[in-house]
């Protein structure tokens, strides 16, 4: 048996040990009682406490559900009554494996016990009306019962919900990476004993953070070493030179789990064969976050399906996107920067469940689409130009594998010298949209030498200026406007396609006259960087607008 030195701050990896441990401090042992009373009784322990030992009940889910079971036959005074019910027999097997907890959503998880303190304070959640729930449940029915008949599902429901009504609540739950209450981030391995605490101090490896949620995409990682160089992600993700600053800013954002803390869109453009995907894996791998192979495609299904899949892993990826509608675009708006749906919960009539998620998203492209300034306002745009000398795809991957552990590493050292670096008096004169990301890139340039917020709006303009010049409006507009006009909506309507021929050929990507005025103003950033000036007055009693519009050099 080990003795342990205790650490407040370094909590033992409690479900990683098979045999008995002991802790030791030097104090007056108030801190080790109270440690004590939190210590997981499934899990032997002796403390020694000023030459005193103590010694907890060891716990054993096995021993406990029998208990519960033998107490489900009692006597009522008269005779001795045995409850048979399914539901009731599933519950008391139920509660001896698992906590019910309850997340700030209202949704119920369940932490197996022999992850948890006796408070429910950390371990790995499961959905409560999973399958592997339900089958779980059954299977240790059998074990209980050997002679009894299968509950049906209807019956493991029924207990999974008298469960969930002493769930205690938790606060939210973290998808691979969390926040602290003194501002540390933990991040999830995946293998449910091994997580990182990165803080101003730099970054260090313990066993029990807070409750996470974890789903098919977040897949077991190696765990990070020191001693890398960051600069070794080049040899896997062939970006150019001048925008490897934006990349570094975004997977430094991408690790705050913060709501507030928007990283954006990575955007990755290149030609046929550049490596676009394998590049937006490996960056997300670099951060100990991959995305699933198979990436979403919001082409596909309604919205819901993409933000269910958004909520079930941490980094959501789009891949070979070639054109986006106006809804797509604003539904990707709010999963970048914070997004909110309510659902009705099956088989209820006014029970809702609310997701609440914003998730670093990642894109690739060939053909760069026409995006809508506000999308722009939330993208980091990153070409790829290829590798100098392509490697086949399993040496690419077996040199990756025997790569990645120490550049996790260097990325984490960044981020701890990025949270221990003082903010700025007074914000820069340029500021993006992202200013989350915006503050972030700055420590990481004091620290490695680069200037990340001049070459984001450097790309940024030109996807701006894209915008104008590949809308067929926009480029009717500039055929048309030759001077200062000034008119309404409807009457630059007529001006521009008077017989009516543009709107027939362009369909959709042509606006009818109450979307001229819209159009007008979420492109007016983008207008006027191409040398426009645009206002618009409000007529008196409600009449509607008249806009000005004076075209470039005027």
């Amino acid at each position: 048996m080990a003795t342990i030195p205790y650490d407040e701050t370094d909590c033992p990896p409690f479900d990683a040990f098979e045999e008995d441990y002991e802790i030791s401090w030097e104090d007056d042992g108030a801190a080790g009682n109270a440690y004590l009373a939190d210590h997981p009784p499934e899990i032997p322990l002796r403390v020694v406490n000023g030459g005193e030992i103590s010694t907890s009940e060891s716990y054993r889910a096995r021993e406990q559900a029998r208990r519960n079971i033998e107490a489900l036959t009692f006597d009522d005074g008269k005779r001795t009554v045995t409850i048979t019910s399914a539901p009731k027999r599933l519950y008391a097997i139920l509660a001896a494996y698992f906590w019910p907890v309850r997340d700030t959503s209202g949704q119920v998880w369940l932490i197996p016990r022999r992850e948890s303190t006796p408070r429910p304070n950390g371990g790995v959640c499961v959905p409560l009306m999973a399958d592997w729930t339900v089958n779980r449940a059954i299977a240790r029915f059998a074990e209980y019962f050997p002679h009894a008949n299968l509950p049906s599902k209807d019956a493991v429901l029924t207990a999974l919900r008298a469960l969930a009504g002493e769930a205690e609540e938790v606060g939210d739950l973290w998808v691979r990476w969390g926040r602290a209450d003194d501002g540390a981030l933990w991040w999830d391995a995946g293998t449910g004993h091994e997580f990182i605490r990165v803080d101003k101090d730099g970054w260090t490896l313990h066993a029990r953070p807070g409750c996470y949620f974890r789903s098919g995409p977040t897949r077991t990682m190696p765990t990070p070493v020191r001693g890398g160089d960051l600069d070794d992600i080049w040899n896997f993700v062939p970006v150019k030179a001048a925008d490897r600053p934006l990349v570094v800013a975004w997977m430094l954002t991408a690790m705050h789990p913060d709501r507030e803390t928007a990283a954006g869109i990575l955007y990755l453009t290149g030609p046929e064969g550049s490596g676009k995907s394998t590049a937006a894996d490996k960056i997300t791998e670099a951060i100990g976050s991959p995305i699933a192979r198979k990436k979403l495609d919001i082409r596909r299904g309604d919205d819901r399906d993409l933000i269910v899949g958004a909520s079930a892993g941490w980094v959501l990826g789009l891949d070979n996107l070639s054109t986006l509608t106006a809804e797509q675009q604003d539904l990707l708006c709010t999963l970048a920067t914070g997004h909110e749906e309510t659902y009705r919960v099956l088989h209820t009539t006014t029970d809702t469940v609310t997701l609440s998620i914003r998730r670093p998203i990642t894109m690739t492209s060939i053909d760069v689409p026409v995006f809508r300034p506000d999308l722009i306002s939330r993208m980091v745009p990153v070409s790829v130009q290829g590798l100098d000398a392509p490697l086949p795809e399993d040496e690419i991957a077996k040199a990756w594998r025997a790569s990645q552990p120490a550049i996790f590493g260097a990325v984490l050292d960044l981020l701890a010298a990025v949270m221990a670096a003082p903010q700025p008096i007074s914000p820069p004169a340029v500021m993006p949209r992202l200013a989350a990301l915006g503050r972030i890139a700055l420590a990481a340039d004091r620290d490695r030498g680069t200037e990340t917020l001049l070459r984001l709006v450097a790309v940024a303009s030109e996807l701006l200026g894209d915008t104008v010049t590949d809308d067929p409006f926009f480029d009717a507009l500039a055929q048309t406007i030759r001077a200062k006009w000034r008119g309404s909506a409807a009457h630059l309507l007529e001006v521009l396609d008077p017989d009516g021929e543009l709107a027939r050929r362009h369909g959709r990507n042509w606006p009818t006259a109450k979307g001229v005025s819209a159009r007008l103003k979420r492109s007016q950033r983008a207008l006027e960087g191409a040398g426009w000036f645009l206002s618009a007055d409000h007529l008196p009693n409600n009449r509607g607008q008249v806009w000005t519009l004076t075209p470039p050099g005027l």
